[in-house]
């Protein structure tokens, strides 16, 4: 199998922790009454090319559906560096997304969440991430990571290191309080 290797890696940060994230975005964005929908999704087949996220994509665009923003998380539990830095990717202002990147500082600053975000305004989530099919489509979006393309890097990617003991839990607690305020935002909250 072309993925023997991947089956042998732990996975708690990659994509554990956007996965949990999720699940936890859904239970704030229940307890909200907010005035428009939030779907929240989670694809498999991402490292083997993206199947679902494409699939989902083109099925919505096809369908002819309207979405205001994509906000994908996926990788949020490595900082090993002083600052609590999280990156935003807007694929260098795609499809006007970095409305979205301005709107995630505010919320980060507006709650005082305990983060420093960094646009990295780069062309590190094209065809790499589930959002790829969104931007593709002509929708907006951003990926929210732990620092992905400087330094800080988090060394157990796809190793059999990538384990819940190499995570940095209160950071992934911070990042996935900023997602929630961002997609309460961008869904009308007060």
């Amino acid at each position: 199998s072309p993925w023997a290797l991947e089956a042998k890696t732990r996975g708690a940060d990659d994509d554990g922790s956007g996965t949990i994230g999720c699940l936890e975005l859904a239970l704030a964005i229940k307890a909200l009454k907010l005035p428009y929908t939030v779907r929240i999704l989670h694809f498999t087949g991402e490292e083997q090319g993206l199947w679902g996220s494409y699939a989902y994509s083109d099925m919505i665009k096809k369908a002819g559906q309207e979405l205001v923003d994509v906000v994908q998380i996926d990788m949020i539990a490595y900082c090993a560096k002083p600052g609590n830095r999280v990156d935003i990717h807007d694929s260098v202002d795609r499809n006007g997304s970095h409305a979205t990147v301005v709107k995630f500082f505010r919320a980060i600053k507006r709650y005082n969440i305990q983060l420093t975000p960094v646009d990295t305004h780069n062309h590190a989530v094209d065809n790499r991430s589930d959002v790829a099919g969104f931007l593709d489509h002509g929708y907006r979006g951003v990926l929210i990571s732990e620092e992905f393309s400087d330094d800080g890097f988090n060394p157990n990617y796809h190793t059999l290191g990538d384990r819940v003991k190499n995570c940095n839990l209160p950071y992934m607690v911070e990042v996935v309080k900023a997602s929630i305020a961002l997609a309460a935002d961008l869904a009308g909250a007060p």
